[in-house]
């Protein structure tokens, strides 16, 4: 998120980074639930390593991600259905905050449905492979928003954010299929 601000500013200016800033902490606030949910699972999974219990901490990566995604969902919905009357409160310079909002929740929603994979590697002997896909997402943020940022303005760094979660959760997931088979 840091990246996207930075370069916003720079390819947009500050008019444009404050807006980004500010849909993007709406965006982030959404997430609460989900990072409570995410700090109670880890103890868990480290205990089910502790244990060799990967049918326990499979059954727990399966609901987690569900409920997660449930409870995403509800609270993206209910913004969602009710963003022009949120937006009817500030300033006409903050509609393009509306598709970066949309761009952004998507890739809130595929984190959260991919929840689990990152304490899956922490708490691992494999911890280090998750170094490796944060270089991935760094250099796929950066690739990205140097051709999204131009075309799109900030919907553009909300779609390239959004296009590199993705590929970095997807890519840990088929890690933690591979290497745990969870």
């Amino acid at each position: 998120n840091s990246l996207d601000v930075i370069m916003v500013a720079q390819f947009l200016g500050l008019k444009a980074t404050g807006v980004y800033t500010i849909i993007l902490f709406l965006a982030n606030a959404l997430q609460v639930p989900y990072k409570s949910m995410l700090r109670i699972s880890v103890p868990l999974i480290a205990d089910y390593w502790k244990q060799r219990d990967m049918k326990e901490m499979q059954e727990l990566y399966r609901n987690f991600s569900s409920a997660s995604l449930v409870i995403g969902l509800a609270m993206f919905l209910a913004v969602w259905l009710n963003i022009d009357f949120l937006f009817s409160f500030i300033s006409s310079d903050f509609q393009p905050g509306i598709w970066m909002f949309f761009f952004l929740m998507i890739g809130r929603l595929l984190d959260m449905y991919f929840g689990l994979n990152g304490p899956i590697f922490t708490t691992s002997k494999k911890y280090k492979f998750d170094l490796y896909f944060t270089i991935l997402l760094i250099a796929a943020v950066f690739s990205l928003n140097l051709i999204f940022i131009p075309w799109w303005g900030i919907s553009g760094a909300a779609i390239s954010t959004t296009i590199a979660l993705f590929v970095y959760n997807f890519g840990r997931m088929l890690f933690v299929w591979f290497a745990f088979r969870i």
